[in-house]
This record gives structure tokens, C-alpha cells and sequence, in this order.
């Protein structure tokens, strides 16, 4: 039970909330569909689901808190219920650790997908003319380089993971293990 002056009564906290992160074309999505079904250690979330719910929630100069915190709101129901919850989405710690809705969880985690910046290019050159990626190439390509390389800081830390060489079952694999250390 856990007590929160600003609340004013008690709440249970929930398991840890995890969020598997990362530039478009890391593979997020990708290893999140190869770990569903295949893992029950957590409830998984793709965060993309509830992004159109609401055109007010492409709103970067608030951070996007409306969506962050419909995303965080649905994992605390979830997490209700027992469970650690992985959030699969783009985002960087304090996108979410500074919400009043994070407190209800007794940890969070990150892990970062990321891939050589060749891959990346082409990964998202193979994507269909509708996702528009070419439109944010340059700002994925320098968002991947910063998780990839250490510079994109965050707390809590952010567990890197480079999926350039992997195969998607090697991958999704290492994410099931770190999902496996998270919620020991």
C-alpha cells in the first residue's frame, strides 16, 4: 500500500511497466507481434493502437502527455489485474516518468530497439508510400544513432539492444529475457 500526499489515500502499486522503445524501422512492431503469444510473463500493449484514438494526441509541444497519459492509464487498469505491463511505442523516460499516472507501478524499465544506420534507411525505404517515412528519415536516423551509441539519456537508464544483425527470433528472444529479468 503506498500512500501519496497529493492523492490523499492509499493505492495498491502495480507490477513493473515496461516499454519496449525505439526510431521507426528499429523493429519495435516487428518484435512485438514475434512476442505475442509467446509471452506470459507480461501483458503486451502496442501504444500505435491508441495513437488515432484522438488527433489531439500528436501534440509534441506538450510532449504528447494526453496520449502518455491514456497510454499509462490503460496499463494501470491492466496492471490491476497482476500483471507487468510492456508498452511497445516510441518514447524516452521522462515522456512518461514525470506523469503522475507512472507512481501506481513499482518500477519502470526501457529497452531501446535500434540498428546500423544503413538499416534503418532501408527498413524504412521498404516501408508502403502511405507511412510517409521518407518525411522523417533524417530525425529517426539521428534519434537511432543517440539510443545506439549511449547519448540519449534517460532515467531510468535505457537497455540498448541492436537488432542490425539479428534474426527476428534471435531478437525476440533477447527481449523475452530481458522482460524475464524485469519482472523477477
Amino acid at each position: 500500500m503506498c500512500q501519496r500526499p497529493s492523492i490523499g489515500s492509499p493505492f495498491e502499486l502495480k507490477p513493473p511497466l515496461l516499454f519496449l522503445t525505439g526510431a521507426s524501422g528499429a523493429g519495435k512492431t516487428t518484435l512485438y507481434r514475434a512476442l505475442v503469444g509467446n509471452v506470459s510473463e507480461a501483458l503486451l500493449i502496442d501504444a500505435d493502437l491508441l495513437w488515432s484514438l484522438d488527433p489531439r494526441h500528436d501534440d509534441p509541444a506538450t510532449g504528447y502527455r494526453r496520449f502518455r497519459g491514456l497510454v499509462l492509464h490503460l496499463a494501470e487498469r491492466l496492471g490491476a489485474n497482476g500483471w507487468p505491463v510492456l508498452i511497445e511505442g516510441s518514447c524516452m523516460p521522462e515522456q512518461y516518468e514525470t506523469l503522475g499516472e507512472r507512481w501506481y507501478f513499482t518500477k519502470t524499465a526501457y529497452l531501446a530497439v535500434v540498428c546500423s544506420d544503413d538499416e534503418l534507411r532501408r527498413r524504412l525505404a521498404a516501408r508502403p508510400a502511405w507511412r510517409n517515412s521518407a518525411s522523417h528519415l533524417e530525425t529517426m536516423l539521428a534519434w537511432n544513432r543517440q539510443l545506439r551509441d549511449g547519448t540519449a539519456m534517460g532515467d531510468p537508464a535505457i537497455d540498448v539492444m541492436d537488432t542490425t544483425d539479428r534474426t527476428i527470433a534471435e531478437s525476440a528472444a533477447e527481449v523475452h529475457a530481458w522482460i524475464k529479468r524485469q519482472v523477477a
